[in-house]
C-alpha cells in the first residue's frame, strides 16, 4: 500500500523540481499588464503593420488622436 502513495508522491516532487511553474498570480498580473500596454502604443504604426499583412481593410479609418 505504501507504494501506492510514495512512487506518485516522489514523481511529482521530482517533476515540480525540473519544471518549476509560475504563480498563477504573477503569471495572470504580466498578461493583463501586457495587454492594457498595448492601448498606450500609437495607432499609426500598428495599423500599418496591420494594413501590410491586409491591404483589403486599407479603405477602412482608424481615429487618430
Amino acid at each position: 500500500m505504501g507504494i501506492n502513495f510514495i512512487i506518485p508522491m516522489s514523481g511529482n516532487i521530482l517533476i515540480q523540481k525540473i519544471y518549476p511553474v509560475h504563480e498563477s498570480l504573477k503569471a495572470v498580473m504580466e498578461q493583463r499588464e501586457g495587454y492594457h500596454n498595448k492601448w498606450d502604443e500609437a495607432k499609426l504604426p500598428t495599423m500599418e503593420k496591420f494594413h501590410k499583412a491586409y491591404p483589403q481593410y486599407r479603405n477602412f479609418t482608424v481615429e487618430r488622436k
